[in-house]
């Protein structure tokens, strides 16, 4: 829709309406199993609904190198790298299997994708998954009353960096309702 030019106006002016969005909004949400990010699935759930944006969860999974290697005995000799990892891969997948379940209960008809990344640090990871994002929301761990004060780092790194705005959702945060019941 656009406006006509009067006779005093010098350009057009263009009105922006739903009809002239290309694609849906994309809300992003970054899950660790931790009780901050299922608040933020949920935050995220219910801004996305509200918006009618779609939703992304992501699950980020690594197992730093720092500390497996010992300068005196390599750490691998008693610790089984490979079961390691597989632990770490399932519980990613299993944190990603739940909130697949919680969403398609509480919100049936919220279009949303999960993904389950094996990768670099999470921050930075969040960080490329917010490109063409409208909002990506992550919980912050408290650490005692002033921790509660500071940001995580994988929260302070998105704030930073992100390609859209962030909410960080605080530790003990406790939401207005409970999620919708299951229809």
């Amino acid at each position: 829709m656009t406006s006509t030019p009067t006779s005093s106006s010098r350009s057009s002016t263009a009105l922006r309406t739903d009809a002239s969005r290309s694609e849906r909004s994309l809300i992003v949400v970054g899950l660790d199993g931790s009780e901050p990010a299922r608040a933020a699935l949920q935050f995220a759930a219910e801004e996305a609904t509200f918006r009618g944006a779609s939703l992304r969860v992501v699950s980020v999974w690594r197992v730093d190198s720092i500390g497996l290697e010992s300068s005196y005995v390599p750490l691998s000799d008693y610790v089984p790298i490979g079961e390691l990892l597989e632990e770490a891969k399932e519980l990613a997948d299993d944190t990603v299997a739940h909130a697949r379940e919680e969403l398609g209960r509480h919100w049936p008809a919220l279009e949303f994708e999960t993904k389950t990344i094996e990768g670099g640090p999470p921050g930075d990871t969040l960080v490329d998954e917010s490109k063409g994002a409208t909002l990506l929301v992550v919980g912050n761990r408290g650490r005692g009353s002033l921790g509660s004060l500071l940001l995580g780092s994988v929260s302070e790194h998105v704030v930073r960096n992100a390609h859209c705005p962030v909410v960080v959702i605080p530790h003990g945060w406790i939401p207005s309702s409970e999620p919708p019941a299951a229809a």
